[in-house]
């Protein structure tokens, strides 16, 4: 999903959340923010992403159809 999109959702939000602290953003501003920083952010959370289990296991099931 291309960063462009992802900030035609998220930026009316984000805009908010920043005004709530007082800072004036544009648009435009947060558009570049997001493709300058959103490949960073990502990187650093598949780094520090830990594995939900060391092993699995798969469960054989059988499904009779017309009695075969």
């Amino acid at each position: 999903m291309p960063s462009s999109s992802i900030c035609a959702t998220g930026c009316p939000i984000a805009e908010e959340i920043v005004a709530e602290r007082g800072v004036s953003v544009d648009h435009a501003t947060l558009n570049r923010w997001v493709e300058r920083y959103a490949a960073l952010v990502a990187e650093d959370a598949r780094r520090r992403k830990l594995p939900t289990d060391t092993s699995w296991r798969m469960d054989e099931t059988y499904i009779g159809v017309k009695g075969q």
